[in-house]
């Protein structure tokens, strides 16, 4: 799937999500199959009777995706009066929810300012982040997610890499054979170095996080 695709896909699994309904199946390129595709001047459409939504590129931009899905939630009963609320759902993404992408992957994720200290798992790495308000802004703005994996990764990973590369390229140079003492000592340093890292990683991690 192309990132475009993926922003369907995720904008309509994030919707049905966020409304607590049954996600309908999504159809892309939906010009390829249908009948009616000769003469049909919509870039997406509703089938009420196979709780379908359809795109025509499987590029539609949020508010496209949003329309469709809101014919669905009426379908559901969680929204009533068909197309004006379709319209309203259109203006309830553009102002309540902030487009974004997952800091590991670049899978497309999506928040709300009601989801402000929740986590979000992003659905095709798995990485959790958390969601926070968008500095700058006021309060009730669209919130940005930022990675709590990525970030705890590489605290403790990057430190803890460049302890074992470092001692790895130290026994690479040239040098006369060691005595046993002496590797006992640089096996102690070296493990010394390691725990020191893990001490100093996991402080700064639970001081921000």
């Amino acid at each position: 799937m192309s990132p475009e695709t993926d922003f369907v896909r995720s904008a309509v699994a994030f919707l049905s999500r966020y409304f607590d309904v049954r996600e309908p199946k999504v159809v892309l390129n939906c010009q390829e199959t249908c009948p009616y595709s000769g003469s049909c001047r919509y870039v997406g459409c509703y089938k009420p009777w196979s709780r379908t939504v359809s795109f025509k590129s499987g590029q539609e931009k949020g508010y496209v995706v949003s329309h469709e899905v809101g014919h669905h939630l009426d379908k559901m009963g969680i929204i009533e009066d068909g197309e004006p609320a379709a319209v309203a759902m259109e203006e309830w993404w553009g102002t309540h929810v902030s487009e974004l992408e997952c800091s590991v992957c670049g899978y497309p994720l999506f928040a709300s300012e009601d989801m402000v200290g929740q986590d979000v798992k992003c659905p095709k790495c798995g990485s959790t982040f958390e969601v926070i308000p968008l500095r700058g802004k006021p309060l009730g703005s669209p919130e940005i997610v930022v990675s709590r994996t990525a970030f705890i990764a590489s605290v403790i990973g990057v430190p803890i890499a460049a302890t074992i590369i470092g001692s790895f390229m130290m026994d690479r140079l040239p040098k006369k054979e060691l005595g046993r003492e002496e590797n006992i000592h640089r096996s102690r340093e070296f493990v010394g170095f390691l725990m020191a890292d893990i001490a100093i990683s996991g402080v700064v991690t639970a001081l921000i996080i």
